[in-house]
């Protein structure tokens, strides 16, 4: 970790700098965000915006004023009231609706998202709505473990899957306490993942993208570990920077909410891990 601190803050902050404006291009009269100024409204955009401007409200850096507060923007307020009950079908998009509410200081009606989630728990139950429905015992419900034990073995094999599915086996391993049986090797498989260029693939010895930094950071952080070449990290991450202010997949994207979001909270876990050090 021996990286000039205070030269990645600098460069950071005139990064960071423009990623509200980025941002609010794509906030619509209808009160949520698009993925460009000019496509309708989704909750999965909205719930990007919202997390990118908490992260950058929570952050590190102090970027200057004035900023936008969601919590005040009576029309995305208005939006998510609107949809909040509304369930779609996929439950990741549903725990993006209401974990988007949530953060925006809209009290959700638990009882409701207890019966979605039990619903949701009948037959077969992928990795990924596992790991939605999850955080949403966890993180709305505020309950603990959300996960019987006895699926614990099959969700603890290690390299069967992408980072971004690897890092959802961590996150439900961590909620229903199930951590101690994660061995070394977890940390050395996500270890493995980075990249000469500094990111992260969606297995060893793959492409880089930013999304798989965040599933591979967030990863590590929960194991209480950090990514080998924490520069290199950082510069690929500053890398998929554009001109227009927002962040792409990789240097030679288009930039999107998603992948500003990813690079954002990236950023953030990067600095904490830092700021320790």
């Amino acid at each position: 970790m021996s990286i000039s601190h205070d030269y990645n803050i600098r460069k950071l902050s005139v990064i960071l700098e423009s990623v509200p404006s980025f941002v609010l291009a794509r906030r619509q009269d209808a009160g949520g965000f698009a993925a460009t100024p000019h496509l309708p409204v989704t909750i999965e955009d909205t719930y990007h915006a919202i997390n990118i401007f908490n992260s950058l409200h929570e952050g590190s850096i102090r970027l200057r004023g004035p900023f936008y507060d969601f919590r005040e923007d009576k029309a995305l307020l208005g939006y998510l009231r609107t949809r909040l009950y509304q369930f779609p079908g996929e439950a990741k998009t549903s725990f993006q609706l209401v974990k988007a509410a949530s953060i925006a200081g809209i009290d959700v009606d638990k009882d409701i998202v207890k019966k979605y989630v039990s619903l949701c728990h009948r037959g077969h139950v992928s990795i990924q709505r596992r790991y939605y429905l999850a955080r949403m015992v966890h993180e709305i419900l505020g309950l603990g473990h959300v996960v019987p034990r006895e699926s614990s073995r099959g969700l603890l094999r290690l390299g069967r899957r992408t980072v971004s599915e690897e890092w959802m086996a961590v996150y439900l391993a961590r909620v229903m306490g199930q951590e101690s049986l994660m061995d070394e090797g977890w940390i050395a498989w996500f270890r493995a993942c980075q990249n000469g260029d500094g990111g992260f693939g969606f297995l060893p010895d793959t492409t880089s993208y930013i999304e798989n930094c965040h599933a591979c950071l967030r990863a590590l952080e929960s194991l209480g570990s950090a990514p080998k070449d924490m520069k290199g990290a950082l510069d690929f991450v500053a890398g998929c920077h554009t001109s227009a202010g927002g962040f792409a997949r990789s240097g030679r994207a288009a930039p999107f909410l998603d992948a500003t979001w990813h690079a954002v909270a990236s950023i953030s876990i990067l600095l904490k891990g830092l700021n320790a050090g």
